[in-house]
């Protein structure tokens, strides 16, 4: 990957702003700082659940979604994640139909499925 001087990429590939580009905004103190809690608050409950679910309901799943489509485009551990946060997008969508707000829990998930997508893509499997 190519990145520019004035670039910074993490690991994962994302860009992220440089010393200088993040003294322009007023937002990044305090957006960083929040996002910082949000994560920090869920370590634990993640290591927990990996602990207690493990990765082979991923493998499991995602196998058999893998088998229906049929076109390598993602690992089964991926294709289950993606599944698991279909259904907590359809539950988001599903408050919002019957005119009540989704819960804070649903939209943690949500995050957290996605950090698990992302783990699964640069490790290549979800450990546990």
């Amino acid at each position: 990957m190519t990145v520019e001087p004035s670039n910074s990429v993490t690991d994962t590939g994302y860009r992220t702003n440089t010393e200088k580009e993040r003294g322009s905004n007023p937002l990044t103190g305090e957006l960083a700082e929040w996002w910082r809690n949000l994560a920090e608050s869920e370590i634990e409950q993640t290591i927990a659940k990996t602990s207690e679910y493990g990765g082979d309901d991923l493998t499991w799943m995602g196998s058999v979604l893998a088998d229906c489509i049929e076109n390598g485009a993602a690992s089964p551990e991926e294709i289950a994640i993606a599944f698991y946060a279909l259904g907590k997008i359809t539950r988001i969508i599903g408050a919002y139909k019957e005119g009540r707000r989704p819960s804070d829990d649903s939209w943690l998930d949500l995050h957290i499925y996605a950090g698990m997508g992302i783990r699964v893509r640069e490790k290549g499997q979800w450990p546990g």
